[in-house]
């Protein structure tokens, strides 16, 4: 990245004393509350920027997590790489689901009723989300450290 970006992303961070010691991100936010960075006429993931600037470019697949729990943070001490699974860990050891309307417990009880045989729209209907969040269920896609 040139210097000018550089410099244009930090004047968009607050590093003035927070109690966590996080350092947020002041510009455009996702409806999550990440902040969000253009580099040509791409928008990024801030936090993913900042560590991109701190360790040079991050693997395909690769997560960046947050120490803090706070997504607007770019602090790159508060960040670290992990996985996919590592990334789903973590949301579920601090009990954050986003718009989730399955419970971990939930995630439990459908996998068994799948493995019972139970189709996957029936299972669906019962817990009033799509046949397709179930098959992601199922396979392991969604939710795999539950």
């Amino acid at each position: 990245m040139t210097k000018a970006t550089l410099e244009r992303f930090w004047e968009k961070v607050d590093c003035s004393p927070h109690p966590k010691g996080c350092q947020l991100w002041t510009a455009s936010i996702t409806r999550d509350g990440y902040g969000l960075f253009a580099i040509g006429r791409k928008h990024r993931l801030a936090h993913r920027v900042s560590m991109r600037l701190t360790h040079g470019s991050i693997p395909s697949g690769v997560c960046v997590l947050h120490k803090c729990d706070t997504p607007a943070c770019v602090n790159p001490k508060h960040l670290f790489f992990g996985s996919l699974k590592d990334n789903s860990r973590d949301m579920v050891a601090k009990g954050r689901h986003g718009s989730a309307k399955l419970t971990p417990g939930d995630v439990r009880k459908v996998r068994k009723m799948r493995a019972t045989g139970m189709t996957q729209i029936k299972i669906a209907r019962r817990f009033g989300v799509t046949q397709s969040t179930i098959s992601g269920l199922c396979s392991g896609k969604h939710w795999s450290a539950v």
